[in-house]
Order: structure tokens, then C-alpha cells, then sequence
């Protein structure tokens, strides 16, 4: 695939997982900005009372909103990336082994 295309312009778009990991990672960046947006409001409040606390309230709603999404973007991740199983069933042997379960 590199060698077909060495500029880097590869999209490997038979992976299941390409599209759960690009709605993740973007979902966690409108999520970080709205957050830092949420603490430039709280500073802007010491100068107009009124707009930081308009901007605080959005982009709180905002954040909340991309966190719930992104825990069911995040179990979709999950699901979609091959040989979760397998790293599920070691996970479980060795909760097994260390808590003593039987």
C-alpha cells in the first residue's frame, strides 16, 4: 500500500475501525475544546458577568454531551476492532487467576 501511494495519502477503508476511531478521536476534541472553552468563560466572568456565564453554561452543555457520545463511540471502538475477544478472554483469565474466582 505504501509503495502504491508514498505520499501518505492511504485510507485502509476495509478496516471496521476506521470510522468508529475517526467519530472517536474528533468527538474527544470537540469535547477538550469545549472544556477549555468552559474555562476561558469562568475567566471572562471576572469582566462581563453575563457573556461568561452564557459561554460557560453552552460549552458545558457541550462537553457533557460529547462525554456521553463518546462512551457509546468508545464500546463501538471496542466492538469494531478484530481480536477483542481474544484480549477479552485473556483479560478475564487473569481477573480469574488474581481475585481467585473458580
Amino acid at each position: 500500500m505504501y509503495r502504491a501511494h508514498p505520499n501518505g495519502w492511504n485510507l485502509n477503508l476495509g478496516d471496521h475501525s476506521v470510522i468508529p476511531r475517526y467519530l472517536h478521536i474528533v468527538n474527544g476534541a470537540i469535547a477538550l475544546f469545549s472544556a477549555i472553552l468552559a474555562y476561558l468563560g469562568m475567566r471572562k466572568m471576572k469582566v462581563d458577568a453575563e457573556y461568561g456565564r452564557w459561554i460557560v453554561q453552552r460549552s458545558a452543555l457541550i462537553f457533557t454531551a460529547c462525554t456521553g457520545l463518546q462512551f457509546l463511540l468508545g464500546m463501538w471502538l471496542l466492538l469494531a476492532i478484530r481480536g477483542l475477544s481474544r484480549w477479552h478472554c485473556c483479560w478475564i483469565r487473569w481477573a480469574e487467576r488474581c481475585s481467585g474466582w473458580r
